[in-house]
């Protein structure tokens, strides 16, 4: 069976000062990154098709002991979904539902 990989827009952070990123682009330095308005200003390369400017993240309907699927757009108990634990070492839930999840597999 073919896996399936889906995303969640989420707000990036800008890969040289931790500010929320506006642009994914090449920099001065060659490589591209996640840069907030400044250090585009002062690193990103302003040439079109080097950058572009990130969508706004979408707005996250919270309700206590509650959380949003991405498949299904289902507001669940947080029981609904598995967790995992992200880099900064805090645990999270799941973008799909159990169920969402299971039908993807």
């Amino acid at each position: 069976m073919a896996m399936v990989t889906m995303m969640a827009h989420i707000a990036q952070k800008c890969n040289f000062c931790e500010h929320d990123a506006v642009y994914d682009g090449k920099t001065t330095f060659g490589p591209w990154a996640y840069m907030c308005e400044n250090c585009f200003t002062l690193f990103g390369i302003k040439k079109r098709g080097l950058f572009k400017e990130l969508p706004k993240p979408a707005a996250v309907i919270q309700h206590e002991g509650m959380h949003s699927c991405i498949a299904c757009g289902c507001i669940l108990p947080v029981e609904d979904f598995d967790t995992y634990v992200d880099k900064q070492g805090k645990e999270r839930y799941m973008y799909l539902c159990r169920k969402c999840a299971k039908r993807i597999e």
